[in-house]
């Protein structure tokens, strides 16, 4: 490599002389709200992008240190020192919540939600779907993908598809929210529960209609809803506790 020292040193100046002094606290009085906005968005966007990623066929590619929050602008380097004495402790906050009963493991997670900077809220995803994967190989590695329709009435959004071993015994509907800002306020900070997503639904496949199914992170059972030949899940049902769903069919 060869830096432009010149460049770097002027460079180095801007980013000083804007984020300090009297210009500084003017900007940062102007940005820090739209940024506490967005990042509170992209904890949102974060989980989703884990639980597909968990869902979706192929392997999922995890960057070593990934498991908390990271702040890379390009794809992590799997070189870069990782802190794993702080990972080994958020791990066993992990195992002793989802080994908790559903009161404690939904107040924990409500908890972890709203406090959601350590990470820990994200390791548990993590962490449930992995283990997920590691529990029912057949639905993951050779199994089959079955799209999966949502019926929306709120604005919102949410993208939902199921995996299936051959045997179509084990089975796995992941449930994730995309674009849903607008359901986003100082009242309701996250999209949860039947007031924020109305009777938006997920239509199940028929493969799936005549199964009920146990989130993997929050324990919470769902008996679907059916009429006739349809059968569905209301997603404020499924969004009780965290704005994504693992639901494996029992």
């Amino acid at each position: 490599m060869t830096p432009n020292e010149p460049y770097e040193e002027a460079l180095r100046t801007f980013v000083r002389r804007v984020l300090t002094g009297a210009g500084g606290a003017k900007l940062l009085a102007a940005v820090l709200p739209w940024q506490r906005k967005v990042a509170h968005l992209a904890v949102i966007n974060s989980l989703a992008q884990v639980t597909l990623k968990i869902g979706s066929p192929g392997v999922p590619d995890f960057y070593q240190g990934t498991d908390l929050w990271d702040f890379s602008l390009v794809d992590p380097d799997n070189r870069r020192p990782v802190d794993f004495d702080r990972r080994r402790a958020a791990l066993n906050d992990v195992d002793e919540a989802l080994a908790s009963d559903l009161d404690r493991r939904g107040s924990t997670l409500r908890t972890w939600l709203e406090n959601w900077t350590d990470g820990r809220i994200k390791l548990t995803v993590t962490a449930a779907g992995l283990r997920l994967r590691r529990e029912l190989p057949e639905a993951f590695l050779g199994g089959e993908y079955l799209p999966v329709a949502v019926e929306i009435t709120v604005l919102g959004d949410v993208i939902a598809f199921a995996r299936r071993s051959p045997d179509r015994n084990q089975a796995v509907l992941f449930v994730a929210p995309r674009l849903c800002s607008r359901l986003v306020t100082p009242a309701q900070p996250f999209p949860l529960g039947g007031d924020c997503w109305k009777t938006s639904r997920v239509m199940l496949p028929p493969e799936l209609s005549d199964r009920q199914f146990r989130d993997e992170i929050t324990g919470i059972e769902i008996r679907p809803t059916r009429a006739g030949e349809n059968a569905w899940i209301f997603i404020g049902e499924a969004f009780q506790t965290l704005p994504v769903a693992m639901l494996r069919a029992i």
